[in-house]
């Protein structure tokens, strides 16, 4: 639970979109589900059935925090940044098998 807490107050953060946690925790199953039922015709659309079921249910919503925003977005400059100046092209000739044979410590 500790997780989940964490990660959707830095989603909010780094997106400055909020973020809903849900009452359903098996995502993956919810998801078949909906698709199961529209499959049946038993409603019309993806919104009529999350409208409905209980299982859509908001238990949480994360509000971004502006400030804890930008330091996001700082790190992601410097990240930015430090990601453009690593040489590629010497990088992938150092990751050849050729490469290896001659750096075993690679």
């Amino acid at each position: 639970m500790q997780n989940q807490l964490f990660f959707g107050q830095m989603m909010a953060d780094m997106t400055g979109a909020s973020v809903r946690l849900l009452e359903v925790e098996e995502t993956t199953a919810a998801g078949a589900w909906i698709q199961a039922v529209l499959a049946l015709g038993l409603y019309d659309s993806c919104e009529a059935v999350v409208q409905t079921s209980e299982l859509f249910r908001e238990k949480k919503r994360y509000i971004p925090d502006p400030y804890t925003g930008r330091i996001y977005q700082s790190a992601n400059a410097a990240r930015r940044l430090l990601y453009e100046s690593i040489p590629f092209q010497k990088l992938q000739e150092l990751l050849t098998p050729a490469a290896a044979m001659r750096h075993p410590d690679i």
